[in-house]
Formats: structure tokens, sequence, C-alpha cells
């Protein structure tokens, strides 16, 4: 499985080979935005990064295997989209949503009521 560690050290020797001069690993710990200490003790893996931390690694690099090394599910951008705009929506458009996701899973639709769709 991989680590913090391990994904720390393929973003560094990255940045590293994008810039003309050779940085510093405390340089690097600027540009990602954290503590030079805090950075040394995830790059060692002495300290594992926590929820909040993995989430700004994955935002940061946009690499979504900082989730796995939490267990955190991985962003699903399309579905926080909808979820931060359910209640905009007119109950028929939440109907319509729902009976199109419902050929997809087994589970029934809410009210026990069959899909006009299947």
């Amino acid at each position: 499985m991989v680590e913090t560690k391990d994904l720390l050290l393929e973003h560094f020797i990255d940045w590293m080979k994008s810039n003309a001069r050779k940085p510093t690993v405390k340089e690097f710990a600027a540009y990602i935005g954290i503590g030079y200490k805090l950075f040394a003790q995830l790059f060692n893996g002495t300290r594992q990064p926590t929820k909040k931390q993995s989430q700004h690694f994955a935002a940061f690099f946009q690499d979504q295997r900082f989730f796995d090394v939490v267990g955190m599910a991985r962003d699903a951008p399309n579905f926080q989209y909808v979820q931060r705009n359910w209640g905009k929506m007119p109950v028929e458009v939440q109907r319509k949503i729902t009976e199109l996701l419902s050929p997809y899973t087994t589970e029934p639709l809410p009210g026990g009521k069959e899909s006009e769709t299947t």
C-alpha cells in the first residue's frame, strides 16, 4: 500500500524536475503550504497525516491517492455538486434524478414505489 511519504517523495521529485535550480525540501514544504517540521515528519513516515491534511494534499497535487492513505472516500465532484444543490431543485427534478439512478441499484425507490423508467 502506498503511504503519504511515498506520495510526497513522488511529488517532490516532480517539483524538483520542473525547477531550473535544485530546490530544498524546506522550500517544497513552504510551496505546498505546510511547516517544515510537519513536512519532515510526514516525509520520514514518523507521523501520519490527518484527514484534513490528506484533503489538502489531494487538492493541492490533484492526486486522490492521498485519500486512500487515510481510508477516506475519494472526491466525487459530481456527487458533491448535486448534494450541495439538492435543496435548490424542484421536487419533480429530485424525483427524476432518483428515478434515473434506480436502474443502477438494487435499493428500492423511496416510498417503495417502482421506477417509471424500468
